[in-house]
């Protein structure tokens, strides 16, 4: 519920807004060194063992810099980690996981088919989740997508030639030289 945790979609926007102007220099850097990715990973874990009051507050913060860690050093270790070739498609199905994550692994789904209660047990839950975030990527989305970037395209250059119709070299307005 968005209002029980709304700090969670504040903060990181914060963080994107604030570091935006700063991701491609050496300040950012500087102040998000790569040495800071254990200790973010190790109050991430901490996080997720104990049992703290506000854990999505300080969740919201520490995720981001544990990302923007990697982001701004990826030739370190855990910079190549993630830019591996499974790694980089799990990015890129990421929208469709986020979308069919529930039906998987929802603790109690509405509507659930009794039927579908082999598909919501490890480690099959994954392999579905997976197959029907594919299946939905390669058969939706980026069809969706390509369709999205022919209209955008079309459009432009539709509005470029209607642009370009209107202006005359000479202006109905201008002063005729005498």
């Amino acid at each position: 519920r968005t209002d029980t945790h709304v700090d969670a979609l504040l903060i990181p926007a914060i963080f994107a807004l604030a570091l935006f102007p700063m991701t491609r220099s050496v300040a950012a850097r500087k102040y998000i060194p790569a040495w800071s990715f254990p200790m973010f990973a190790a109050m991430e874990l901490f996080l997720l063992n104990t049992n703290v009051p506000c854990f999505f507050t300080l969740q919201a913060m520490v995720l981001p810099l544990l990302i923007l860690s990697t982001a701004l050093h990826p030739n370190t270790v855990q910079g190549r980690i993630l830019e591996t070739k499974p790694l980089r498609w799990i990015g890129w199905i990421s929208y469709s996981l986020y979308l069919w994550q529930q039906l998987f692994f929802g603790v109690n789904f509405a509507g659930s088919p009794p039927g579908l209660a082999l598909l919501r047990k490890p480690p099959i839950n994954l392999l579905a989740l997976l197959l029907c975030a594919a299946f939905s990527y390669y058969v939706v989305e980026k069809p969706f997508i390509r369709l999205g970037h022919k209209l955008a395209s079309t459009s432009f250059s539709r509005h470029r030639a209607r642009k370009h119709a209107h202006t005359s070299p000479i202006s109905v307005n201008r002063p005729v030289p005498q």
